[in-house]
């Protein structure tokens, strides 16, 4: 459930509960035009986004197959952007972001001294969108920080394309 449909809803509750306290006739009325306009709005909301949502689906169901091909392997994120397009995998296995060449460094250090066989990345293959919320030192930084991973202790066993984003398996040398 989006923010938008969960605000109506919530509205609805309270609006609902007023009308039962409410007295007079007629602030009544406007309580439960109120009460069918958030009905509506929902409806409304949730019948335009649900094309949107079947096609969410299918790439999700996509990549998290792609994900559970490796349980075992962590994955990680070369951006913030990667790392918020992968939901439920979150409570199958650990995500890391490591935005630049040196924190990958630190990154494979840990897993190297944590016995980690293999790990998988995973990374949005074009320039990510820009929040207009966002600063562009924080764009920069954490969004749109794409680099190509040298490794010292693991190679790259796979690198697939799906529907615009990379997934490539690690293993250790």
């Amino acid at each position: 459930m989006r923010f938008t449909e969960f605000t109506y809803l919530l509205i609805t509750i309270y609006v609902c509960i007023t009308i039962v306290s409410e007295k007079e006739v007629s602030k009544r009325r406007i309580l439960v035009f109120l009460v069918l306009l958030q009905i509506f709005l929902g409806i409304y909301h949730v019948r335009k986004n649900i094309r949107n949502l079947d096609y969410i689906k299918k790439y999700h169901d996509i990549y998290q197959s792609k994900l559970d091909e490796f349980p075992e392997a962590p994955v990680l994120h070369l951006s913030t952007f990667d790392l918020l397009l992968i939901s439920d995998s979150f409570l199958k296995k650990p995500h890391w972001i490591v935005n630049h060449q040196m924190k990958f460094e630190m990154m494979e250090e840990k897993l190297k001294e944590q016995k980690v066989s293999q790990f998988q990345v995973f990374v949005y293959d074009f320039v990510p969108p820009k929040d207009d919320n966002v600063t562009e030192d924080f764009y920069k930084e954490w969004i749109n920080t794409k680099f190509e991973i040298k490794s010292k202790y693991y190679e790259k066993q796979r690198d697939e394309k799906i529907a615009g984003f990379r997934l490539m398996l690690w293993k250790m040398k």
